[in-house]
């Protein structure tokens, strides 16, 4: 009889075969589990596809199935490579720069302001809370930064997909400005530098709609 155990042991060893991913699927169903099983398919789905928009519009659709499962299962979905660990950075829509840590345990790690500044101590990351969250599910993934009075609370939310060099995907805030994006990524030392580094004019933040009064799409962190 076949059990989670051998399924997951299957995968391990053969990552990449597609039967295999929807025989679990199937065996998900019938055990009461729709959204796994939801979430299995829409894993296979993506790495079926080439095109950028088709990719991100299907890497939505596996996180919001995802929303309430256990996290350990969704980090077994094999990806492209793991961006734990990693720092990611781009241009703002302001000519800004930010950059985000991918830290253990879903913890992220956030700054920014304009190349060769040195954030005041309001703005430095929260390295023991963190300054939000992320998930990565295969290639699908997702960050969320921390609303400026309660850590408790999303300010903005993107959702993206990973390709061989970059990340890409679409943000939306509390102050209602939606946007897509773009993360490269850089040596973790530029993160730990006091200075914020200059960065090449791609990959970069586009806004699609934005409130005019905001200086910065992303918030700057403002705890106390």
């Amino acid at each position: 009889m076949t059990d989670e155990a051998t399924f997951q042991r299957l995968l391990r060893e053969h990552p990449d075969d597609a039967a295999t991913w929807l025989v679990y699927a199937d065996w998900l169903e019938t055990t009461g589990e729709q959204h796994r099983a939801t979430v299995v398919r829409l894993h296979r789905e993506l790495a079926g596809l080439t095109e950028h928009l088709p990719r991100l519009a299907c890497a939505r659709r596996v996180l919001d199935e995802a929303k309430g499962l256990p996290r350990a299962w969704l980090a077994k979905f094999p990806a492209k490579h793991s961006i734990e660990g990693e720092c990611w950075a781009a241009r703002d829509s302001q000519g800004g720069v930010y950059l985000v840590v991918f830290a253990a345990d879903g913890k992220l790690l956030f700054k920014q302001g304009d190349a060769g500044d040195t954030l005041d101590e309001d703005d430095e990351p929260d390295e023991t809370e963190g300054d939000g969250r992320w998930m990565q599910i295969g290639d699908a993934m997702t960050f969320s930064i921390a609303h400026h009075d309660d850590r408790k609370k999303d300010f903005s939310r993107q959702d993206g997909v990973l390709t061989n060099d970059t990340l890409s995907g679409i943000g939306s805030n509390a102050d209602g400005d939606i946007w897509t994006w773009s993360l490269g990524s850089i040596p973790i030392e530029e993160f730990e530098r006091d200075t914020l580094p200059a960065l090449p004019d791609e990959p970069s933040d586009s806004s699609t709609r934005s409130t005019p009064k905001r200086k910065h799409v992303l918030p700057r962190r403002r705890w106390k």
